[in-house]
């Protein structure tokens, strides 16, 4: 099973984010941008981007940062630069508190100010229009791209990522199909994905336990009689199936019915994900193995 890079949740909301962008350079006058600015940061504040960013971005001291800012630079000359941090993710915590900063002290004509102070050295800007401009190109391209950089896939280990790419189909389109969306939704890094992922892992699970009969034990029985020929690792595979779907019972993954436990944690369904996804990948490559003895044989 080849699994596609769709595009993250997250993607809609960084197209918002360019268009605003782009709304943005398009602004004659101040008091203008700053509206379009307003909408970026409500845009921050809105999901799925708004827990995205809570969960990534670094809690920073903005008035500190900006203090060390001021001190990039000549005082006498009032020529200053901006000099981001190497960290992606920390840039972005800066650039998002810098957006909202400007937006604060808009009475004070604070994006211009920034701007002429900041980013215009050679004292070349001479209209509000340019200001914009120049506040869109080193600020905002800047904090778009980093955003982007910090939307990508999950971090998934080399093995896990290449158990991914070779998954053994079940010949069972449904079946495929819910595995297949698990495995990008847990690729997703938006915080409800892995929640997404691991719900869509347990519904696979439960069709993969009817494949084989439709009396679901008795095609458990059958799947875990072609997985091994040894006994006492049969007697563990046995064990592991059975847990896992108290799991799924237990906890709140699949229902959401009041006596469920509801897990908070990402390592939690990171950790349930994994284990149930290496027993069905087992069940399967098995499986299909036994199914082509069977057929050479016949």
């Amino acid at each position: 099973m080849l699994v596609t890079s769709n595009s993250s949740v997250l993607s809609a909301s960084v197209q918002l984010i360019k268009d605003a962008i782009s709304d943005f350079r398009k602004s004659s006058k101040d008091d203008e941008a700053i509206h379009v600015l307003e909408r970026m940061v409500y845009l921050f504040d809105k999901e799925p981007l708004s827990s995205f960013l809570i969960l990534v971005l670094p809690t920073i001291d903005f008035r500190e940062r900006w203090n060390k800012l001021n001190r990039n630079g000549d005082e006498s000359s009032g020529i200053f630069t901006i000099i981001w941090p190497h960290d992606c993710g920390e840039r972005v915590a800066i650039q998002v508190e810098l957006c909202r900063m400007i937006i604060r002290e808009k009475e004070n004509n604070s994006l211009i100010f920034f701007t002429g102070k900041y980013c215009d050295p050679n004292n070349s800007v001479t209209s509000e229009i340019q200001y914009i401009q120049l506040f869109a190109t080193k600020v905002l391209d800047l904090l778009v791209r980093d955003i982007g950089r910090l939307i990508e896939f999950r971090p998934t280990s080399p093995i896990l990522l290449e158990a991914m790419r070779n998954f053994p189909r079940s010949g069972d389109d449904t079946l495929d199909e819910l595995l297949q969306e698990a495995c990008r939704k847990f690729k997703d890094p938006a915080p409800q994905s892995l929640q997404d992922a691991t719900e869509k892992l347990w519904d696979s699970w439960e069709r993969l336990k009817a494949l084989e009969d439709k009396e679901k034990k008795e095609s458990v029985k059958i799947l875990l009689d072609r997985a091994t020929d040894c006994q006492e690792f049969r007697e563990q595979l046995e064990q592991e199936a059975t847990t896992l779907t108290k799991i799924g019972n237990k906890f709140h993954i699949r229902h959401s019915e009041p006596t469920q436990v509801k897990l908070n944690e990402s390592e939690q369904l990171e950790y349930l994900f994994h284990r149930l996804y290496s027993l069905i990948r087992f069940l399967l490559l098995a499986r299909n193995k036994t199914n082509e003895n069977l057929r050479s044989d016949s």
